[in-house]
């Protein structure tokens, strides 16, 4: 959307929004002083770790501990070690499953228990699959994403258990939006009285529906695309259920 191509749509949020509501829900949230960070030694790693300090330096929390780890590390004792003894307030890791969840079981072990344990999510955080990696090691540890099953949209949860049951694995947020996309482009035909490219685009263009994603309503943007406005949520999981817990179910129906 920032290159003003006019026959670009995007329904997922863009880094700015993404940040927004990182910021919101962090001051929202338990009052944050010290900030642990744990993040895996790759691009992904460094950029999504590079995102959250610059956020959290200007917030002015201070930041006591920022490790990293090579993927495939199984032996986290040393940097855990590390978290444990400086007491954090909020322990922020960016990771992927595999090393995700053997953190959480390895935390649990070690008896860190910060007032915030705050995952972004991969994609892979939100599925079953995680939360039985983990041993139940990820009860009531929060997940920052664009999308989950749980929240209160018509379809998520069924377009999620009916993705596994054909495909034998779990959609992650990813597969929600490309399904959001057939849903406005079926919409906006069924509105057509006549098909054309021009119609086609104007029709998508004036989209004011909810999918399983959340709301679709784009608007444009000082270069000429189109952006759908966005939330991101905070989620958790409770003894094998994911649950909302931010922002409040209220905040996201019209």
């Amino acid at each position: 959307t920032q290159e003003g191509w006019q026959y670009l749509l995007r329904l997922c949020p863009t880094t700015n929004q993404k940040k927004r509501f990182f910021i919101k829900f962090l001051k929202e949230i338990y009052p944050i002083k010290r900030v642990a960070i744990i993040h895996e030694r790759s691009t992904y790693g460094y950029y999504w770790m590079k995102k959250a300090l610059k956020i959290f330096l200007k917030m002015r929390f201070k930041v006591i501990a920022n490790e990293n780890y090579l993927p495939g590390r199984t032996d986290l004792e040393e940097i855990l070690t590390k978290i444990r003894d400086c007491s954090p307030d909020l322990v922020y890791l960016i990771s992927h499953l595999k090393e995700g969840s053997n953190l959480l079981i390895q935390s649990k072990d070690m008896g860190i228990n910060p007032p915030v344990f705050l995952l972004k999510d991969d994609g892979t955080m939100i599925s079953p699959e995680f939360f039985n990696m983990t041993s139940f090691s990820s009860d009531f540890i929060s997940i920052y994403t664009p999308w989950a099953p749980c929240l209160p949209y018509p379809g998520a949860q069924n377009f999620f258990d009916r993705f596994f049951d054909r495909f034998e694995r779990f959609p992650d947020y990813h597969g929600a939006q490309a399904y959001a996309s057939i849903q406005v482009i079926a919409d906006a035909f069924l509105r057509m009285a006549e098909v054309s490219k021009e119609q086609i685009l104007e029709y998508i263009k004036n989209t004011n529906m909810t999918t399983i994603y959340g709301p679709i309503n784009f608007r444009e943007t000082e270069r000429g695309s189109y952006q759908n406005r966005v939330f991101c949520y905070v989620v958790r999981w409770q003894e094998g259920a994911l649950h909302l817990v931010w922002p409040g179910a209220e905040a996201l129906i019209r």
